[in-house]
């Protein structure tokens, strides 16, 4: 039984649903920006985080975020735990424009070197993606059951999303 599998629930109505069919279908889906081989016109602190990751090759190898901070000088002035936050938050902005993927978990930050450490990443995102879509499904109800849709100027679409989703797995997607 994968992550997915373990996490479902019955009153969980993405139960199932095949996000990459579902992705192929949605006509909203952009792609991501392409990958790139080397970064080129990144931030000074992004290229000195990419320096100490390019080593960090499989989950024996992996660093915790503090620990990149200080090995890559990032805001030196501060506590190291705040450090090891901004590392975080040049990461997530930056996610896209990293030449290779890359895996954070209790662990730290590694490179994966092998099919489990793959896999491990793949379903790791899925279990990300799953819940933020089941979030979006309980959200919309509370749109409809509340008086919470009139401060959401996109509660009919946040609701036509919700259903076509619900609609994709009651279908078997």
């Amino acid at each position: 039984m994968d992550v997915l599998e373990h996490s479902a629930k019955a009153s969980d109505p993405l139960a199932g649903l095949d996000l990459f069919q579902y992705a192929a279908q949605d006509q909203s889906c952009k792609p991501l920006a392409p990958v790139r081989q080397e970064p080129c016109s990144q931030p000074a602190e992004l290229l000195r985080i990419l320096d100490v990751l390019r080593s960090r090759i499989g989950k024996d190898q992996a660093i915790t975020a503090p620990e990149i901070a200080e090995l890559a000088n990032i805001n030196p002035e501060s506590p190291l735990p705040s450090r090891g936050g901004a590392v975080r938050k040049i990461l997530e902005l930056h996610f896209n424009e990293l030449p290779w993927p890359l895996v954070a978990d209790n662990t730290g930050y590694y490179r994966p070197a092998t099919a489990e450490e793959v896999k491990h990443y793949v379903a790791n995102l899925m279990s990300r993606t799953k819940c933020m879509l089941t979030r979006l499904c309980n959200f919309a109800v509370l749109l409809e059951q509340t008086e919470y849709h009139d401060l959401c100027p996109d509660h009919n679409q946040i609701t036509k999303v919700s259903k076509h989703l619900a609609a994709l797995y009651n279908k078997g997607v």
